[in-house]
């Protein structure tokens, strides 16, 4: 046995923080003048994930107009504004063109405050960095457009770097905290959500409705996608079969395991093990 010391640079994810963008679009976009284009808020209105599909709009140069539900803003060159697809009414221009930058994405994890004007100066490389992802995105590889993806979340970041993110309180937070590394702890484990809940001392109803708000997801679906991610390091770094992880990792049955495998990652246990390079890029993804 080998005596021999590491000496390590490290940090841990404690909070188990777990953002993650979907990028559906990017433009560079000049409209002529008196420009309207309007929105019936169609694109996302029947899927579950609608408030999560989230526009950001920065004017390089003249002015638009962008009507929301609640709100008309009125941009200038260095207005930057985050809306929701689901909430907008129209684009419009006046007397002048209008030149502006914009992506929409659907994200998890994290919580954007919509429907407010911020100036934030153009960024640094900025025109070049959409040209980039705007490029990506048009590839045909698994490849090119996960690394547009990650593109798109970097530029986010960059946003609400300047316009000053600030988390809202959350109700219950430090007993969500607890209970998000209680399933993390006990991947192994047949946790259940009626276990959760009690733990919580909050009905399953109520417990299910805080989880989801916290998290974005069901507390199922939070147990089964963090057994998921426990699998994956035993496919890549085990001999284990995928019968032995489904049995390790307390799926009801390989059958199960295999089908919420393939739903998340879109191949089954034994194809991601299979192609190791295939499988890099799909957890980036995911």
């Amino acid at each position: 046995m080998s005596n021999n010391m590491a000496k390590n640079i490290y940090s841990l994810n404690s909070k188990n923080t777990d953002v993650s963008l979907s990028l559906v679009s990017a433009y560079i976009t000049t409209t002529e003048r008196h420009y309207y284009n309007h929105f019936n808020a169609y694109a996302a209105k029947n899927k579950p994930e609608k408030d999560n599909f989230i526009g950001i709009i920065h004017t390089v140069s003249g002015n638009g107009i962008i009507r929301t539900v609640n709100h008309v803003h009125n941009l200038n060159a260095g207005d930057l504004v985050i809306i929701k697809h689901n909430e907008i009414v129209s684009f419009e221009s006046r007397q002048e063109e209008w030149h502006f930058y914009c992506i929409w994405f659907y994200l998890r994890g994290l919580k954007l405050e919509c429907d407010k004007v911020t100036r934030v100066p153009e960024l640094n490389g900025e025109r070049e960095r959409y040209i980039d992802i705007i490029d990506r995105l048009n590839g045909d590889s698994t490849f090119s457009v996960i690394k547009a993806n990650a593109l798109c979340l970097s530029l986010v970041m960059d946003y609400i770097e300047c316009i000053g993110f600030v988390e809202k309180p959350v109700p219950y937070k430090a007993k969500l905290d607890e209970t998000i590394k209680f399933i993390h702890d006990n991947v192994e484990s047949p946790v259940t959500v009626e276990q959760l809940a009690n733990r919580c001392g909050f009905c399953k109803n109520h417990f299910c409705n805080l989880f989801k708000k916290y998290t974005e997801i069901t507390p199922k679906q939070y147990i089964i996608n963090t057994k998921l991610k426990k699998s994956v390091f035993l496919l890549l770094n085990s001999s284990l079969s995928v019968e032995e992880i489904a049995d390790k990792l307390s799926f009801f049955s390989q059958s199960y395991y295999i089908s919420c495998f393939k739903k998340h990652y879109r191949i089954t246990p034994a194809q991601f093990r299979k192609n190791k390079t295939l499988a890099s890029f799909l957890i980036d993804e995911n």
